[in-house]
């Protein structure tokens, strides 16, 4: 672990000592170019995190012991630029694998409790209160036929008499079922 850290440490002063050391030419306007990276040292890659998880270049700079001007530099360059997108692309990748993971299991879920719902509405037909059966019967007619959308009625109404029988057909099938 040290080894690494020393590593990293040595590295990124050589790059700085490399960025200080370099003659850099004028762009025409009198103004030096700046300096390009590059490879990116470890500390860089914690950079990208940093501007990924929506940092601005003062916090990064602050959260990793850096000026601002460097970081900004940093940032800038295109390998880093570069990276950033790739890195980018990729958590949007799995943040879209993700969701739709979350949707397939939510959607499963919604399956599974329809059939429940069905069955609650069907033992709801054998009710001794008939508002309680007609309401039961036009719930699964709405959904079965679906409502119109002008009225908002059911495609299928259904009247008391032959809602009786329903009732008798369903208890029927369900013996036979037995």
């Amino acid at each position: 672990m040290i080894d690494s850290e020393e590593r990293e440490e040595r590295e990124e002063r050589e790059e700085s000592e490399r960025l200080r050391s370099l003659h850099l030419p004028s762009d025409g306007f009198d103004r030096p170019r700046r300096p390009e990276l590059e490879r990116l040292l470890p500390r860089h890659y914690r950079l990208v995190e940093l501007f990924l998880d929506g940092h601005n270049v003062k916090t990064v700079a602050q959260a990793v012991g850096m000026t601002p001007q460097t970081v900004s530099i940093i940032y800038k360059s295109p390998l880093f630029q570069s990276e950033l997108a790739r890195r980018r692309a990729r958590r949007e990748l799995h943040s879209d694998a993700a969701a739709d993971s979350r949707l397939s299991k939510a959607r499963q879920v919604l399956l599974d409790s329809a059939e429940d719902a069905a069955n609650v509405h069907v033992s709801l037909l054998s009710s001794d209160d008939p508002r309680i059966a007609q309401l039961s019967a036009n719930a699964i007619l709405d959904r079965v036929f679906e409502k119109t959308e002008k009225t908002g009625h059911p495609t299928v109404v259904i009247s008391a008499d032959k809602l009786s029988i329903l009732q008798v057909a369903l208890k029927e099938a369900q013996r036979i079922d037995k």
